[in-house]
């Protein structure tokens, strides 16, 4: 902005010396016009610069075949250049126009280097008021942390003043028996005040040690109740998941019989079209018996094999045909039945389509049926 205004004021200075200048040239050509008696007439070769005085406005003319020094100021009703007047005032409004949107651009940045200020203050502002709520955080923290250690320490100190207490109390009961059995030959009086005293001070340490057992009792009682108690929420959780597996898995299992019970309906109204031929059965004779019989063995049972408890082509076996399909959620699923074994699995269509696309196409071959032209047409 400081650079701006310099550069006006250049301009303005520059303007005044300019129009001093002319004025200057304008009295000498002025003069020179009435000093002379035949009027010549001159050719604007260019305008180059525009002012008002006394409300006319006049051009500083540039003359051709004529030295700058030469340049006087005319005003507009004298010239007759009326196409480089207009050439002029259209170069000053660009001008105008120019520097009007280079300020407008100077102060759109200013504007933006101003919010841009701002935010960041903002941010910083915002960053250290987060800083100063950590630290109070961990100030607090670290206040936790020391009263745990002094409630810990009260807690020592309280543990060993009462096993301090306890074997002060059995020295002293060991003294007392020990200068008992040394005082046996004093007098029966004494030996009876004697008893008497120890015997107050024995039920007064008795009561004392009383009351430290309860209260350690007490806070093993409220240890082992809260435990129990974690220990019911526990098994009440499982419990609970247990529940929900087990309802989930017969929610699965009776899906899967649903399933299963169309699919064998559809199996069922399809069988009457397959068109597969039967196996073929052979006779052998019972091996280890005399006058055996001829027992008739299916081809399929004789190659059975057992079930590994894979499910689909995870058995690795070779599928042998489908025995059916239904559609469910847009899908295909095919009833697939297995080359040695008895088990029948549902595949998806498209694992089916891309491991056995043979047996596929035969399977739609086998229930494509032709519908006669007239038939068709009618």
């Amino acid at each position: 902005m400081g650079s701006d205004s310099d550069s006006d004021t250049q301009k303005k200075t520059k303007r005044m010396d300019s129009e001093s200048d002319g004025d200057e040239v304008e009295k000498k050509s002025r003069e020179s016009d009435d000093n002379g008696s035949d009027s010549e007439e001159f050719e604007a070769e260019k305008i180059m610069g525009r002012r008002i005085a006394d409300g006319v406005t006049e051009y500083f003319i540039k003359w051709k075949n004529y030295s700058e020094e030469e340049n006087t100021w005319e005003p507009q009703m004298n010239l007759n250049c009326d196409e480089l007047i207009a050439e002029y005032e259209e170069e000053r409004k660009k001008k105008k126009a120019y520097d009007e949107e280079k300020k407008k651009r100077d102060r759109e940045k200013a504007e933006l280097a101003r919010v841009e200020r701002e935010k960041r203050e903002k941010e910083r502002k915002a960053e250290m008021l987060k800083e100063k709520e950590r630290e109070r955080e961990r100030q607090k923290e670290k206040e936790r942390k020391a009263l745990k250690v002094k409630e810990a320490e009260r807690a020592r100190q309280s543990f060993i003043n009462s096993s301090d207490d306890s074997d002060g109390a059995a020295k002293r009961k060991k003294k007392r028996s020990s200068s008992d059995s040394d005082s046996d030959s004093k007098s029966k009086a004494k030996r009876k005040s004697v008893k008497s005293s120890d015997s107050s001070d024995d039920s007064d340490r008795k009561d004392k040690k009383m009351t430290i057992k309860e209260q350690q009792k007490k806070k093993e009682r409220e240890i082992a109740l809260e435990r129990a108690r974690k220990e019911n929420q526990e098994k009440e959780r499982r419990e609970k998941e247990r529940k929900d597996r087990e309802a989930k898995e017969k929610e699965r299992k009776e899906k899967e019989r649903k399933d299963r019970e169309a699919l064998k309906n559809r199996k069922k109204f399809l069988e009457s079209d397959d068109d597969e031929p039967k196996p073929v059965v052979s006779k052998k004779k019972a091996d280890g018996k005399k006058g055996g019989k001829d027992v008739e063995i299916s081809s399929d049972e004789e190659t059975l094999l057992p079930d590994n408890g894979k499910k689909g082509f995870d058995r690795g076996l070779e599928p042998k045909k489908i025995v059916g399909a239904f559609k469910t959620n847009d899908k295909i699923i095919f009833l697939m039945k297995w080359k040695g074994s008895n088990a029948e699995d549902l595949v998806p269509g498209d694992l089916a389509k891309s491991k056995c696309p043979q047996i596929v196409i035969q399977y739609y071959q086998n229930r494509l049926r032709w519908v006669p032209k007239t038939a068709a047409t009618a």
